[in-house]
């Protein structure tokens, strides 16, 4: 087999996750999963990152889906 018949197959696979919060009165509201009372979310803030403690994820396939999330959520909470 010569180097020119060698083909190679690169599948990147590529997964994304959103959180969606709201932040009002100091207080941070995990928006995809509404909490329960007694739950603290925290926010950690770690050299060039800041992360949030609890803050649930959701994972997605495509922008069409953000979208629609993101919308119900919002329509949610208005």
């Amino acid at each position: 087999m010569s180097a020119l018949s060698i083909l190679l197959f690169v599948r990147i696979v590529v997964q994304v996750f959103i959180s969606y919060l709201e932040l009002y009165n100091e207080q941070i509201h995990d928006l995809l999963q509404p909490s329960t009372p007694g739950v603290h979310l925290e926010l950690l803030d770690d050299k060039d990152q800041v992360h949030i403690s609890g803050l649930s994820q959701a994972q997605v396939g495509s922008k069409d889906e953000v979208i629609k999330e993101c919308a119900e959520i919002g329509r949610a909470h208005v």
